[in-house]
């Protein structure tokens, strides 16, 4: 379990995040009362005037990745639901057609001695 979790951990940091200006983001430290601690990725030119705000936390980056892997595994169940679903359906066609070919053949067996029967009578 830890080996998958820490190749998550290298997938999500080893994406490379950027501004709008076009600079890759550098992941910082907040230094604020509200978020003391807090990681965020941000502008190299912050704090000059050509610098965009960006401030997209690590938590919230990592919370939407795990929304959207919980996302992807509730696509994933419910097509394995149809599938095991319309497996069963199968199962039970193919069940309902092989009793019913062993009917058919005893039908043609019966048959073909009712008429070596009656040629053998006439």
């Amino acid at each position: 379990m830890d080996s998958s979790s820490s190749s998550a951990n290298l997938c999500i940091e080893d994406s490379k995040k950027f501004c709008r200006c076009g600079l890759q983001a550098k992941l910082k430290t907040s230094k604020t009362t509200t978020n003391p601690g807090k990681k965020f990725y941000g502008c190299t030119k912050y704090k000059t005037k050509q610098s965009y705000a960006m401030g997209l936390h690590r938590d919230e980056e990592r919370q939407t990745e795990i929304d959207n892997l919980k996302n992807e595994i509730k696509d994933m169940q419910k097509k394995i639901d149809d599938l095991e679903l319309k497996n069963q359906m199968l199962q039970e066609i193919l069940t309902e057609q092989r009793s019913s070919g062993n009917f058919s053949w005893k039908l043609v067996l019966m048959l073909a001695f009712v008429m070596w029967i009656m040629m053998y009578l006439a």
